[in-house]
């Protein structure tokens, strides 16, 4: 049963780090026309600042949506490492930045025996967290990087709704069989978070999403794979672009529904 479930993490993480792989490029535009990454950072930090001069991983890092924010959130003085398991995601991230940042190519649901340069004054998930099959692997990781005292700050995509109705609902009622986007949804992280975490601080944050917005950030390889993930990319593609276009005409504006989470390590 151990060896079953192993191998069933394993195939979904093959899976997950092949979706980003492929749609690197596009999640580098994206964040480039939209600014979407950073401007959920800045949601999350607004909850507790991580430490001028701090050290800080970045897990999930892609293509360096979150690098530049959490660097200037820490100074000068301070230091941003990023982790992703797509190698693709790294690559595009090395292409913008550079040996600006260090980079690490690691599981992000276990990453504590990696060689990370010692121990972080913060750990980051901005819109990762949900889509790693392993959270208590993921955060018990992050514990053990972090310095004592240090936080975690993690921004969960929580569901999109249209006119109140969940999106993978109204794919399911169009013929479709529609995935529920998140593999480690907020029910299930909570209570780890406040076990490992005790002392978090929640807020609740919602997004308007535009038709350029809809389209942009659905139509991006892992996220279209939330929503649809028994069809191939392009049949995923045409059927998000169809649903987008009847919003659009509909003056339908989908939103999303995050939970933002910063928390600080106590020592047991």
């Amino acid at each position: 049963m151990v060896d079953e479930q192993a191998a069933r993490n394993k195939k979904i993480r093959d899976t997950i780090s092949g979706n980003f792989t492929r749609g690197a490029k596009s999640y580098a535009l994206f964040e480039e026309e939209h600014q979407f990454f950073k401007k959920l950072l800045g949601e999350l930090l607004s909850l507790s600042p991580p430490p001028a001069g701090g050290r800080i991983l970045d897990v999930g890092c892609g293509t360096g949506a979150s690098l530049e924010g959490l660097a200037e959130a820490v100074g000068d003085n301070g230091e941003v490492v990023g982790l992703d398991i797509s190698e693709g995601m790294l690559e595009e991230a090395r292409s913008r930045f550079g040996d600006k940042y260090t980079l690490i190519c690691a599981d992000g649901c276990n990453f504590e025996e990696k060689a990370l340069g010692g121990k972080f004054d913060a750990v980051v998930y901005n819109a990762v967290l949900f889509m790693l099959p392993d959270a208590r692997g993921s955060l018990t990781s992050a514990k053990s990087v972090l310095k004592q005292g240090g936080s975690v700050y993690i921004a969960s995509l929580e569901g999109v709704e249209a006119n109140g109705i969940p999106l993978p609902d109204i794919l399911s009622q169009g013929g479709y069989k529609a995935g529920r986007h998140a593999l480690s949804p907020w029910s299930k992280v909570a209570p780890l978070v406040d076990e490992l975490f005790p002392g978090t601080l929640f807020r609740e944050f919602t997004i308007e999403l535009t038709p350029p917005l809809f389209r942009g950030f659905y139509l991006l390889e892992p996220m279209s794979a939330g929503l649809l993930p028994t069809l191939p990319y392009p049949e995923r593609r045409n059927i998000i672009e169809s649903y987008a276009k009847n919003f659009e005409e509909e003056g339908v504006a989908p939103v999303q529904r995050w939970v933002l989470a910063a928390s600080n390590k106590r020592d047991d």
